[in-house]
Parts: structure tokens; C-alpha cells; sequence
């Protein structure tokens, strides 16, 4: 017996797999520093520090003394993998490389994470030094990769079997 998937079948693994990290990431933490984060906080949180950031980065750039350099700032900026992540969701089943673009952006943005040591921790404009990524980073990470190479794989299925709208499915 043989067993062949369509590419609308393909999709639906792609979106599956996706959709579950995603969710088991948000029940986990995400990172630490004292204490842990849990992945909703980020999530629901991170634009308001991506904000804040891109004030100050606005500030430093149009201040007249650039000898002051930002200090510790930019890790809010790897939150754009969320809504760069959904948006490949929402383009997968119409055209695959765009999602393959979207998603490729959104894994760079959440590994750039990891190059940062400290997190903006409060509206105060404190950071804190972070002390270990958890389980709840690493599976939105996952979540991204996934849906990079499920949206490789099914664009190449599509070239293979020369489909080129959502329409024309097997």
C-alpha cells in the first residue's frame, strides 16, 4: 500500500504541526532571568516593548551626541517573528514562497534572541540579564522552523506536480 499526500494534505500537516508548537509553547516558560517568564507574557506583551526600543533607537539616531550608545537594547525586536510567523500561515495555501520568505524572516528575528543577554522586564524601562531560555522559546522557535521547511516542501511539491494556485489542488 501506498500512501501519497496532496498538497492540500501537506498543507494541512504543515499548519498542524505549526499551530500545536506554537500552542504548546505558550503553556510553557520562556526565558529567565530572577524569575521565569511564561511565553504568553512575550506574546501578548512584546509589541510594547518592540515600541519602546524603536523609540529609543529613534532617539540615540536623532540625538546629536551619539557617544551615549543604547545599552542592552534590541531583544524586543525578535517579538516581529510572531506576526511575521502568522502572516506565513496566512499565505501558505495560496502561494508557498512567500510563507517560505515570511517564515524565514520570522525564524531570523526569533534567533535573534539568543544574541541578546538582557530583556526590557517592565514599563519602567528596566532590563534584566537573562539567565536561560526555557522550553516555551525553543518550541516558538521550532514552530517557525517548521513552518519554513513544511512551506519548502510544499512549494516544491507544487512545482513537482505544476500547481500553481490554491485552487488546483490534487
Amino acid at each position: 500500500m501506498r500512501f501519497t499526500f496532496t498538497a492540500k494534505g501537506l498543507q494541512r500537516v504543515v499548519m498542524a504541526t505549526a499551530a500545536v508548537l506554537f500552542i504548546l509553547s505558550l503553556t510553557q516558560d520562556a526565558y529567565c532571568f530572577d524569575d521565569c517568564v511564561g511565553s504568553l507574557l512575550p506574546l501578548l506583551t512584546g509589541w510594547l516593548g518592540l515600541l519602546t526600543e524603536v523609540g529609543w533607537l529613534t532617539d540615540w539616531v536623532m540625538n546629536s551626541d551619539q557617544s551615549a550608545s543604547p545599552q542592552g537594547w534590541g531583544s524586543s525586536f525578535s517579538w516581529l517573528a510572531n506576526p511575521l510567523l502568522i502572516l506565513s500561515w496566512l499565505v501558505l495555501s495560496r502561494n508557498a514562497t512567500l510563507a517560505i520568505r515570511f517564515s524565514l524572516l520570522a525564524v531570523l528575528f526569533a534567533s535573534s534572541f539568543l544574541f541578546f543577554d538582557r530583556v526590557l522586564a517592565n514599563e519602567a524601562g528596566h532590563y534584566r540579564t537573562v539567565t536561560g531560555v526555557k522550553a516555551g522559546f525553543w518550541l516558538w522557535w521550532l514552530s517557525a522552523i517548521a513552518t519554513m521547511a513544511g512551506s519548502i516542501v510544499l512549494a516544491w511539491y507544487r512545482k513537482r506536480h505544476r500547481i500553481h494556485d490554491a485552487h488546483d489542488f490534487p
